[in-house]
């Protein structure tokens, strides 16, 4: 289809530390490259990564995107748990445009455990509709496609990273250093897990000088939360928790640390997992990150169950690691984010995705 018009939605903020928030932008603006696209927020928050985000003057209509930009060939949602969605997807409908919903993690087994009764509730009033519908459900990983049982159409199309000038240059001499950054989400993240995997391994992990460095911003008492868990495991000596990192500072935190740390519960694709890769800092991650078996594969760090006692496994094994090895997964890091995920190659895989989806309704 010759200059494909795909219109972004989504609801998000200028939160550099909400991985959707980051994200959907950044598709609608690499696709650009590939197709016509403009990026939608319906909360009406300008975004500053966004590249021609538009505005409408009320509510959503086709007759008022056209004004303001193109009658879309595709539209993308980024998210399904918003009910403004339901509302448009109504809309395209009607007018016969479809429509693909990128769930970001929200759609998997593990995801729909958490406020399990108010989800099924939600989802055979109103979302199995809005997902039954849709042209595609778009996984972010092989791992989250497995795990989404909502009746419909799915693919795999990820997330992209851009590739930064700065990388790994050395590795502790006396004890690793484990970092994390992202939010302070105990049950998402699987801080909860973490912690008790780092008291669970406590004495090796002291043997070793390990350390870790947790980093995320406050919201509605997490902060508290986090450090009550450190407490009450008693590894105090063993685990920092501190404010949000950005910018400059986030870099140089993880040029300086030794292995990125990422312990989730579920997830769609990590943009904090793929960013410490492409500084060639190699990663610990549980399966539930859903980028697991490509660290495994390309020996870019280590993996265990989405458990505590595995986690307490991976992180003696991870910490027993010499600089020798650090470097090494290092450059393995680097090299296979930079093969599989950077934005240009995964935004034309997508847009070629999209093309093959509408010409099968021709």
């Amino acid at each position: 289809m010759a200059d494909l018009k795909i219109l972004h939605i989504a609801c998000v903020t200028n939160s550099p530390f909400n991985g959707v928030c980051v994200v959907a932008p950044l598709h609608a603006k690499h696709q650009g490259e590939y197709a016509s696209t403009a990026f939608l927020n319906i909360n009406g928050t300008t975004i500053d990564s966004a590249c021609n985000q538009i505005n409408l003057p009320g509510e959503f209509s086709l007759d008022a995107v056209k004004e303001a930009w193109h009658t879309p060939d595709l539209v993308i949602f980024h998210e399904a748990y918003r009910m403004p969605y339901l509302k448009i997807a109504a809309e395209l409908k009607r007018h016969n445009v479809p429509y693909v919903i990128i769930p970001h993690g929200e759609l998997s087994e593990s995801a729909q455990k958490k406020k399990y009764l108010k989800k099924k509730i939600a989802n055979l009033v109103f979302f199995n509709r809005f997902v039954g519908g849709a042209l595609a459900v778009q996984c972010l990983s092989d791992f989250e496609c497995s795990s989404v049982r909502f009746k419909a159409r799915k693919i795999v199309e990820t997330n992209g990273i851009a590739i930064p000038n700065q990388k790994k240059a050395d590795f502790s001499s006396e004890g690793v250093g484990f970092l994390y950054i992202g939010r302070l989400d105990a049950y998402h993240k699987g801080l909860d897990l973490m912690i008790e995997a780092i008291a669970l391994a406590a004495s090796e992990l002291r043997r070793r000088h390990a350390s870790f460095r947790i980093f995320g911003p406050d919201y509605q008492g997490r902060f508290d939360n986090i450090q009550a868990l450190i407490k009450e495991h008693g590894v105090e000596d063993l685990v920092r928790l501190d404010h949000e990192l950005t910018g400059k500072e986030k870099e140089g935190m993880l040029l300086a640390s030794d292995i990125f740390l990422q312990t989730s519960r579920f997830e769609g694709m990590p943009m904090g997992i793929l960013e410490a890769l492409s500084y060639g800092l190699p990663v610990a991650v549980t399966q539930g990150t859903t980028i697991a078996p490509f660290v495994a594969e390309n020996a870019s760090g280590w993996t265990s169950s989405t458990d505590s006692s595995d986690i307490a496994r991976m992180l003696v094994e991870a910490s027993a690691a010499d600089r020798e090895e650090l470097a090494l997964k290092s450059c393995s890091a680097r090299n296979s984010v930079a093969n599989a995920f950077a934005w240009d190659r995964v935004a034309e895989q997508a847009v070629s995705r999209y093309q093959a989806l509408l010409a099968e309704l021709e």
